[in-house]
């Protein structure tokens, strides 16, 4: 079990909408994943890099991370990771990763005062046009 009570998780979430994946979900996670000692890794949703920063304390890497947020404020990767600010949906890169790893974030596209994940209801009919799969209430990453 992951969490032995609600307050345990609640620990975790650091402003409403935002909840940090579990350290040891981190982990284990990392621990899964292989990529050459200096390929290149990326974590969408990114924040502060969990991901990126345990991948490369376990594997001892020198590869270059990136990190995608599309929210500037949260978005405090270590100097050795590069901060790409954009929607991660709709980002384009230039670049093949050898890694994708994270847990993205989960939210209702809607109202400001209802939803704290509220800035993509202006571009929900964007996502609706590109997404085939978007069909009917839907959360972020879904």
């Amino acid at each position: 079990m992951l969490f032995s009570s609600f307050a345990a998780f609640s620990l975790l979430c650091t402003e409403p909408g935002r909840v940090e994946t579990p350290l040891q979900v981190v982990r284990f996670m990392v621990g899964l994943a292989e990529a050459p000692k200096s390929g290149k890794l990326l974590e969408p949703a990114s924040a502060h890099g969990p991901f990126l920063q345990a991948f490369r304390e376990a594997h001892r890497t020198d590869g270059h991370f990136f990190g995608v947020e599309i929210a500037p404020p949260v978005l405090k990767l270590p100097l050795w990771a590069m901060e790409v600010v954009a929607d991660f949906v709709f980002w384009e890169p230039t670049e093949a990763f050898d890694l994708i790893l994270g847990n993205p974030p989960y939210g209702i596209v809607g109202e400001a005062s209802k939803y704290p994940i509220h800035t993509l209801k202006q571009v929900k009919r964007l996502y609706k046009q590109t997404l085939s799969t978007w069909k009917g209430k839907y959360n972020l990453y879904g």
